[in-house]
């Protein structure tokens, strides 16, 4: 008997989507945002504020998705 629902292959963006970055993109991404925030006139304590604020966001999100 074949099964209602079949399982699918991951199709190549999903893949692409669902890997961790690189640690060169990582990099990047963190260089990028960092000197958008100094060029928007960010000082030092505003950017630590931002790191924060996307760490607190980033725990909160895991500890949801662990419960």
């Amino acid at each position: 008997m074949k099964p209602i629902i079949e399982a699918q292959k991951p199709t190549d963006f999903q893949q692409f989507f669902n890997r961790p970055l690189a640690d060169r993109t990582v990099r990047v991404l963190a260089n990028s945002i960092f000197r958008h925030l100094q060029n928007e006139g960010c000082q030092p304590k505003d950017i630590i504020s931002v790191s924060t604020q996307l760490l607190s966001l980033v725990t909160s999100q895991l500890k949801k998705n662990n419960s």
